[in-house]
């Protein structure tokens, strides 16, 4: 009964009116696809305790289900057959991805899960065909690039070759993703830096304007401390007539810049910052101080705090490692400064923090009524608001009366029997005798009555 009443519960948040269609990313496509992912994982938890046949039975039936509902979301079809994986059996889960296939055919994530699928499986042969056809029908730099990875740890140096020359000669499957990869395999794997070195300078020849292109191959001479093609590079790549605009030149100036911090002496260094700020004579790392803050840090350390940083605006300037090193290591954090344009926006005080004003009593009202209204030069005098003062009536509950007073000229105390036969001492004697009564209160009274009379 609680297995029923739960998996009603589930069910009951799939919308049996969906039409299925390409996930486009709305707010109701997901909300459909967690309900069914949760009803996936409770029938996979086996809330009945049923045998492993039967428990087989019932997800499949689900998932069957599931995929009625939602045919072109590849997740689906890819958790299924790691399903079946699971169970051991891998013809059903050869079924499951090409079924996906066949419904998402642009989405060649479920090709490739499919490949490595015959390759852990020792199918070489199929799985070479399935890149094959990829490379074929759906040519793209990501699919030769991994067809290059497959046939180099599949097969052999040769075969990873021939797939790059195959690559080459494609107008929708070359870019400088390839070169790269190829040129770093060659280095990495093959153990043979010349070919890489041959591979990155092909490359620069159809990739010239290739920033990040750029920068790998000189990441890759960099590393085999090859210092003067490193500068040879560097020269060639920021000629006039290579065809770098200017904000592409500047971060191939300051790797070049930065190359000489690490390699160069300081002649080699002085010479590439005056040849940058004649080009770009507005940076401010050209300046003084700042020029030397860049030329004495290292890593995510500088030689000065964040707020001379603050100050110079380097990060905005592309200072290569600038931006990587703003870490909580030992160097500047990020530096957040106010856009171009706008205005900082105080921060609103938050309700918790506001303390209330106890109210005005309520005789203190009645004297601001009573007092004329104006500027200051029309205020009152002083004697006007005494004498207001004392033809109010104060409540008793906002008159205390003092229990000690100054001793006055007489040298009489009250509330002692030193005033004599006086007008205080007959107050004294009206109090003992009446205890309940208030003679301030009284005479408050009597005044009052005296005036509107």
């Amino acid at each position: 009964r609680i297995s029923y009443k739960e998996r009603k519960r589930l069910r009951d948040g799939i919308s049996s009116t969906f039409l299925p269609g390409p996930y486009v990313g709305d707010v109701k496509e997901k909300i459909i696809l967690r309900a069914w992912k949760a009803l996936l994982i409770y029938e996979k938890s086996n809330p009945q305790k049923m045998a492993a046949e039967d428990l087989k039975v019932r997800v499949k039936f689900t998932y069957e289900q599931c995929l009625s509902f939602l045919p072109f979301y590849p997740e689906i079809w890819f958790e299924g057959s790691i399903w079946y994986g699971e169970l051991g059996d891998k013809q059903q889960e050869g079924k499951m991805l090409k079924r996906g296939i066949a419904m998402n055919p642009q989405n060649i994530m479920l090709t490739f899960a499919l490949a490595e699928k015959h390759e852990s499986d020792g199918k070489i042969q199929d799985a070479k065909q399935i890149y094959e056809d990829m490379c074929e029908n759906q040519p793209s730099p990501l699919a030769f690039i991994h067809y290059m990875r497959f046939a180099r740890r599949s097969e052999s140096v040769a075969a990873a070759r021939a797939v790059f020359k195959q690559a080459r000669k494609s107008t929708e499957g070359c870019s400088w993703h390839v070169f790269c990869d190829a040129a770093l395999r060659e280095y990495r794997i093959n153990k043979d830096a010349g070919v890489a070195r041959n591979v990155f300078e092909k490359g620069l020849e159809h990739y010239g304007t290739e920033v990040s292109y750029i920068l790998n191959y000189l990441d890759f001479l960099i590393a085999l401390n090859d210092d003067n093609n490193t500068r040879v590079v560097f020269e060639k790549v920021l000629a006039e007539d290579n065809g770098l605009d200017s904000s592409q030149a500047l971060q191939i100036w300051n790797r070049f810049v930065d190359f000489e911090y690490s390699r160069g002496n300081l002649s080699s260094i002085s010479k590439v910052e005056k040849r940058r700020a004649a080009l770009y004579p507005e940076l401010k790392s050209n300046d003084g101080l700042a020029q030397l803050a860049c030329r004495y840090r290292c890593w995510d350390m500088w030689p000065c705090d964040d707020k001379m940083l603050q100050l110079w605006e380097l990060p905005d300037e592309g200072v290569e490692g600038v931006a990587k090193s703003r870490s909580s290591g030992g160097g500047p954090k990020d530096i957040e400064r106010e856009p171009e344009g706008k205005k900082l926006v105080e921060p609103a005080i938050e309700p918790k923090r506001v303390v209330p004003l106890p109210p005005i009593p309520h005789v203190i009202q009645d004297l601001l009524h009573q007092l004329p209204s104006g500027p200051i030069p029309n205020a009152p005098n002083a004697d006007e608001v005494l004498n207001m003062i004392h033809a109010m009536i104060i409540p008793p509950r906002f008159y205390k009366p003092p229990s000690t007073m100054a001793i006055g000229r007489s040298g009489f105390i009250p509330g002692t029997s030193m005033g004599g036969p006086g007008k205080r001492g007959r107050e004294d004697e009206d109090m003992k005798t009446n205890p309940g009564g208030d003679v301030f209160r009284q005479r408050q009274k009597q005044r009052y009555a005296n005036i509107t009379d």
